[in-house]
């Protein structure tokens, strides 16, 4: 079995899904361009980000062909809004449509449109042997696959799940009693629901993006603890900032993050931790949310003493 550097004779392919062009998305594109400039990066997008030339564009209605198939085959189980579900589902269908009509090899790297890589995939896992690579609680914030044929083959999976009665049945047994075999926030089927279970397939092979490697780890969610320190205040992981890296304090032992994922409301905070060189027009307008928060949270902070010796 090759190793992930041995997989091809390029570096890693690294994508972006996203219709719209919020704010945020600029920074994430622009600190992996730099952080991986040996890589190729390709935005599946719309008219709307068209215009952002950080790195190559592509329109996401030119791969929809597989991706319109699977949403007539669909079916909702979820407490989501349904098209905002199905949308989930159809970007690995995109993905998947994409690498297979430009011929793509190699590994590949999925990422969403909220996180920031500070170090470059393809030396980070030169030396790892495996064939995906999910967090442990499963999400579709950064999904690396060994070679394409992986990736192919989770798009087959979703496809037949849904077109087989015996393995949509196990999907809404999940959804009717809320045990999911998979760890995931919620009791809802998604394509996160559909990734662990492909996941788990795998086995030994399957690489944890969340565990410690090295003294560093992948982020699932800044607004989430996970035994770190926290900020009460802005409701985030506390980071502490050491050149163009950042580092938590988790049982009282420092660890760095490889890539930070700024999960819902922890989205305003993304360009706060930007370290690429690219500079913005908006960088004023952050710098003053972030001046405005540090001020809002020692408020927060002084009245919370207050409180508590004036009770």
């Amino acid at each position: 079995m090759k190793s992930f550097a041995a997989a091809c004779d390029r570096m890693a392919t690294i994508f972006y899904y996203n219709r719209g062009n919020p704010d945020y998305l600029k920074y994430s594109i622009a600190q992996t361009v730099e952080v991986c400039s040996a890589s190729r990066v390709v935005l599946l997008g719309d008219e709307s980000n068209r215009g952002l030339s950080l790195c190559e564009w592509r329109p996401i209605d030119s791969y929809f062909t597989s991706a319109a198939r699977f949403g007539t085959i669909y079916r909702h189980l979820s407490t989501n809004d349904r098209m905002f579900d199905l949308a989930c589902f159809q970007t690995w269908f995109v993905f998947d449509e994409f690498v297979r009509t430009e011929g793509i090899a190699g590994p590949l790297l999925c990422l969403d449109h909220d996180v920031l890589l500070y170090r470059d995939i393809d030396r980070l896992f030169s030396s790892v042997d495996f064939d995906i690579a999910t967090t442990s609680v499963v999400g579709n914030q950064y999904t690396l696959f060994r070679v394409p044929e992986i990736l192919h083959g989770y798009t087959d999976y979703m496809e037949e799940t849904y077109r087989t009665p015996a393995q949509l049945a196990v999907l809404e047994e999940i959804y009717r009693t809320k045990r999911c075999p998979v760890p995931l926030p919620g009791g809802w089927i998604c394509d996160m629901t559909l990734l662990g279970m492909y996941a788990m397939g795998f086995g030994a092979r399957r690489l944890d993006l969340s565990e410690e490697r090295e003294g560093a780890l992948f982020d699932y969610a800044l607004g989430q603890a996970e035994g770190f320190q926290y900020n009460p205040y802005k409701r985030i992981k506390r980071l502490h900032r050491e050149r163009t890296r950042f580092y938590g304090i988790r049982y009282g032992k420092r660890l760095y993050f490889d890539a930070i994922h700024f999960q819902v409301g922890a989205k305003v905070f993304l360009p706060h931790y930007y370290t690429a060189r690219t500079r913005f027009p908006d960088r004023v307008r952050h710098e003053y949310i972030r001046w405005r928060g540090r001020a809002t949270s020692a408020a927060k902070w002084l009245l919370h003493r207050v409180r508590l010796y004036n009770p």
